[in-house]
């Protein structure tokens, strides 16, 4: 996996999109080879390692896009409200 990929992963908690991961230098072999251990979560997204309450939230963030953002609950538990 090319560090800056790794690096990426690392940030988001583990959430990766295919587009991410291809734009940090995986061809689209090494994805389908990499991604049959990762966790699924929908098409072209995924989860590396420990499936986690942040890296749900990441993956909801790459999924809505780049207008995208925590609200509600999900807002005040993150900043340790609740």
């Amino acid at each position: 996996m090319p560090p800056a990929l790794a690096n990426l992963i690392r940030i988001q908690c583990g959430a990766v999109s295919a587009e991410q991961a291809l734009a940090h230098g995986l061809c689209r072999s090494a994805l389908r080879r990499l991604s049959a251990q990762w966790h699924k979560l929908a098409d072209e997204l995924y989860i590396v390692g420990e499936v986690t309450w942040h890296a749900f939230a990441w993956a909801a963030l790459l999924r809505g896009g780049a207008s995208a953002s925590l609200g509600g609950g999900a807002a005040c538990y993150l900043h340790g409200l609740i």
